[in-house]
């Protein structure tokens, strides 16, 4: 095997894993978006109990944008 059919292995690999983890996010999103309680709008529409999978949905997301935002500036 060369070193261009492993990096292009690598690289189908990442992006499948990252269209994998987009797709997993905006489900537990719409999920979330099932459960919200719009009958109080004095409090959080989320329920607590759905508020880490949130912020971890939202972290999760943020670290995908990230990889590719640095992989962008490493091979410019």
């Amino acid at each position: 095997m060369k070193l261009k059919e492993i990096r292009e292995s690598y690289e189908r690999s990442s992006a499948n894993a990252s269209q994998i983890n987009r797709q997993l996010a905006l489900a537990g999103f719409a999920v979330i978006w099932l459960f919200k309680d719009s009958s109080d709008t004095a409090k959080s529409l989320i329920p607590d109990a759905l508020v880490l999978p949130a912020i971890l949905l939202v972290i999760s997301l943020s670290l995908d944008i990230l990889q590719y935002l640095y992989k962008t500036v490493y091979w410019s």
